[in-house]
């Protein structure tokens, strides 16, 4: 087939209009002032971390209580300390540094909480901060409103807005992304993904994105019902690979002879109050593993290696297992991804477990 002939571009004859040197600079003022822009954020939309947690423009935020499983059974069931009724709200403040004499307040490149930051990240946060939240104030309450020194000492001795579980605020809202952005600063508040850590220890709440709680919500209850279908498809149709799958997660069965305590046993596993998102996790990993030859062989020999330790054939010397003078690692899932690599090894622990 001939390729299409372009028609050429026509060259203009037109004379070039005269470009003057102050829309010389006009244009580079714009262009300077669009690549800072860029580097910032756009005008419309936004987006930054505060201690770990992501603020981003034009989204809900949800206040909810912070999981503690060291608490009593009944708050355990919603994985809280905290008393859930309505009225139960803790008030937030901006922290006072009383060797700096100034509030912390992360709008000053010299504010306390910048101290072990880099200077060019610092400028470039506080950039952004001032913009999308001093400025807004500012034209809402007037000028210097959000100053951190002891000139403002009235409007900071004042500010402590509430929160309590299912508080929602919307970064939308000047005063709304001001009090997101407090509790974010001064730990009031943890990234639920990260609860745990101990920078967060005084928090009493975790604060989530409304929509990526609504998503993370419905895939957990996907994966929790195709776990417990698979489940119970394995129950019926090979009862021999669902034992070995509840084995590998450590879990006895191959005793249980009746369906309906089978079922139970299972429905416990993935239901866990404290660990069931991982452990649906783990079972379906273990199903899709079983999927292939050499995932089921490995899952197959985690159960020989744990017979054979049980009967003495394996032993276990310091932190290491040993079968006869081959180290087989420091676990059983690692002795079996070894003998599944050794195929003489594999062979002997299989016919000695079959003995």
């Amino acid at each position: 087939m001939s390729k299409e002939t372009k028609k050429p571009k026509t060259v203009s004859t037109k004379k070039p209009k005269t470009v003057t040197t102050k829309q010389v600079e006009t244009v580079e003022t714009k262009q300077v002032e669009k690549k800072i822009t860029n580097k910032v954020t756009s005008r419309k939309d936004f987006k930054f971390e505060v201690n770990g947690i992501i603020i981003q423009s034009d989204t809900l935020y949800e206040v909810i209580p912070k999981p503690d499983y060291d608490a009593p059974d009944g708050y355990q069931e919603y994985g809280t300390t905290k008393l859930l009724h309505p009225q139960v709200s803790n008030k937030v403040c901006c922290v006072y540094n009383s060797a700096a004499q100034v509030w912390d307040t992360g709008f000053y490149e010299s504010s306390p909480c910048y101290r072990n930051v880099n200077p060019e990240i610092a400028r470039e946060k506080v950039s952004v901060l001032r913009e999308r939240i001093v400025e807004p104030i500012e034209r809402l309450l007037g000028k210097g409103r959000l100053d951190h020194t002891s000139m403002n000492n009235d409007y900071w001795d004042n500010y402590n807005p509430e929160i309590k579980k299912g508080t929602v605020l919307n970064s939308s809202v000047p005063n709304e992304l001001l009090t997101l952005y407090m509790i974010s600063r001064h730990n009031f508040v943890a990234p639920k993904d990260n609860s745990s850590n101990p920078q967060y220890r005084k928090a009493q709440y975790c604060i989530v994105n409304k929509a990526e709680v609504t998503n993370v919500k419905q895939e957990r209850k996907f994966n929790l019902s195709r776990a417990t279908s698979q489940g119970f498809s394995l129950m019926k149709d090979n009862r021999e690979k669902l034992d070995y799958i509840l084995n590998y997660l450590g879990i006895s069965s191959a005793t249980i002879n009746d369906e309906m305590t089978l079922n139970s046993v299972l429905t416990n596993y993935l239901e866990d109050k404290k660990h069931s998102t991982q452990n649906v996790k783990s079972f379906l990993e273990a199903v899709d593993k079983c999927s292939t030859n050499n995932g089921y062989m490995e899952i197959y020999l985690y159960s020989v290696v744990k017979k054979l330790h049980k009967r003495k054939y394996i032993t276990k010397e310091g932190l290491d297992y040993y079968f006869k003078d081959t180290n087989l690692g420091k676990t059983y899932k690692t002795a079996a991804k070894l003998a599944l690599l050794n195929k003489s090894l594999q062979t002997e622990l299989i016919e000695k477990a079959e003995v």
